[in-house]
């Protein structure tokens, strides 16, 4: 697309999409179109959680793929924007983090997603933080003081475009700076105390 062709070739590149992932997307593609539904985009954290049943709201939609990065995001967005969603809630970045990208890159790589979704109409895009990962008890290997760069970053990235950036962050983080423990079982990936941790923080947009 020509949106990726602005991207650096000298910048890190993801790897190509693993079969799993082109396994989800393509059943993406064979759902009919949900207009006006409420669309949860993004990678294994978002796609591990049942939104609908959460928020008992059968118009929303989980989007989320396993291992999903920003450029992977990126070619599958016809099929995302063809669902004319009312409101569209993103959380991805860590994998991006994991391949070994920073702040200026992964702030274009944003771009191309948010340029896209500005030419939905009437649609409120709310965009969420990257979370910490536990390092002490999971030994994670992401320094969340990248994290947090990624974070500074993308909330003025969202209020650029109009978007509402929720913090998650904040809610999730111990005194250690890390993954709060009782959220998770690998260190990443949140436990259902995670996911209603975050429900708190979204449901008045939801």
């Amino acid at each position: 697309m020509e949106h990726q062709n602005s991207i650096s070739e000298t910048y890190i590149q993801s790897p190509q999409p693993w079969p799993y992932v082109l396994n989800r997307r393509e059943t993406f593609e064979i759902l009919p179109p949900k207009e006006g539904c409420i669309l949860f985009v993004g990678d294994s954290i978002t796609q591990r959680n049942e939104w609908a049943e959460m928020f008992n709201n059968p118009n929303i939609i989980n989007r989320g793929i396993d291992s999903d990065r920003l450029t992977w995001l990126n070619e599958r967005m016809p099929n995302l924007l063809a669902n004319k969603p009312s409101k569209i809630f993103i959380k991805i970045g860590i994998n991006d983090i994991m391949d070994g990208k920073r702040a200026m890159q992964m702030q274009e790589e944003y771009k191309v997603i948010f340029d896209q979704f500005k030419t939905l109409d009437d649609c409120t895009v709310y965009v969420q933080s990257c979370l910490p990962v536990n390092n002490t008890v999971y030994e994670h290997p992401i320094d969340n003081t990248v994290v947090q760069s990624i974070n500074e970053m993308l909330e003025p990235l969202a209020n650029e475009y109009g978007f509402k950036f929720i913090n998650l962050y904040e809610h999730f983080v111990d005194s250690n700076n890390e993954l709060v423990s009782d959220y998770t079982r690998d260190g990443v990936h949140l436990n259902g105390t995670g996911y209603l941790v975050w429900k708190k923080q979204i449901e008045q947009y939801v």
